[in-house]
């Protein structure tokens, strides 16, 4: 009779152990989620109860990690259960979703004034179930929206996070005001003067120009005017006006053109030119009392200056010999 072998194969038996999903919006402590979930054939009924879990996920800052677990199993029955068991372990996700903040700057107005407008304010809405600042956690406010010339602009803002505030932990929502500066009602007046001068008479042209000043103070503000020149020149004794030409052009410290925020006035300025005293410069012109010789120098008769005649008489001509 032939022998017949008969081959008995005992498998593993097969053990799915998986964690649960958990979420949140994020609200400063920890999301963990307890609980195993057992799939595949599990464990038999001597063995039901030996094993232990241990939660080990946690998910406190937004983002996302792995709900991982511990599977302990009784002292010296390791090699056991891996004997007769195929177990494999599989995690869900925690996820802890950014807290909604919304954040909106202040607006303002006003009229030219020459200083950058500014308003510091920031409203924090109001906090529903999920939204706003967790407690204890906030942020102050780094303004970079300002306006100094006509015309608008966001009052844009950074947020700077408070101790133990993470951002990150945030979906911050802003919402800019306007700053706007108006055209001023009543323009500011700025007057240049032309510089003057006075000389003396010598024959020769003679001439001025320029202002006294092309800068001015304002509320503190520092403006420059350009754009316009002033000039005069003469020969003859007498007054000449210094005239003015060009378009004036206002220029504050940072280079923003404002003209129309001024009406620019000029004062009167003139060149003067003095006749010379005759008789001073006679007297000091060298001479050796021979009269033909100062009659010759022009101290008798006629007496002629650089460019221009001046006749005079002497006074006791016949003295001379």
């Amino acid at each position: 009779m032939d022998e017949e072998t008969i081959r008995i194969e005992i498998r593993k038996r097969t053990v799915g152990l998986s964690s649960s999903y958990g979420e949140k919006i994020y609200d400063g402590t920890p999301l963990t989620v307890v609980g195993i979930n057992e799939d595949g054939e599990g464990w038999i009924d001597a063995d039901k109860g030996r094993v232990k879990y241990t939660m080990t996920g946690s998910q406190t800052d937004a983002g996302e990690s792995d709900n991982t677990f511990d599977v302990e199993f009784p002292l010296g029955s390791e090699e056991y259960f891996k004997e007769h068991y195929a177990i494999t372990i599989s995690y869900a996700t925690l996820n802890v979703a950014q807290r909604p903040v919304t954040l909106t700057s202040a607006s303002g107005s006003k009229e030219y004034d020459g200083e950058p407008l500014t308003n510091h304010k920031v409203t924090v809405g109001e906090a529903t179930w999920g939204t706003g600042w967790v407690d204890g956690q906030g942020a102050t406010y780094s303004f970079t929206g300002s306006q100094k010339i006509v015309g608008s602009s966001e009052n844009a803002f950074e947020c700077i996070p408070n101790e133990g505030t993470n951002l990150d932990n945030y979906q911050i929502n802003k919402t800019y005001g306007t700053l706007t500066v108006t055209d001023r009602s009543e323009k500011y007046q700025i007057t240049l003067t032309p510089n003057s001068k006075s000389v003396t008479y010598d024959g020769t042209e003679k001439s001025v120009s320029g202002f006294e000043a092309l800068e001015f103070q304002i509320n503190g503000q520092t403006f420059y005017v350009s754009g316009v020149e002033a000039s005069a020149t003469g020969t003859d004794a007498g007054e000449y006006p210094v005239k003015v030409s060009g378009q004036a052009v206002v220029i504050d410290s940072d280079g923003n053109d404002v003209t129309d925020q001024f009406t620019v006035n000029i004062d009167d300025a003139k060149l003067t030119i003095v006749e010379g005293d005759s008789d001073k410069s006679a007297s000091n012109l060298p001479h050796t009392g021979d009269s033909a010789a100062l009659y010759a120098m022009g101290i008798c008769g006629v007496a002629i200056a650089a460019g221009a005649g001046a006749l005079f008489t002497s006074r006791k001509r016949n003295n001379y010999k």
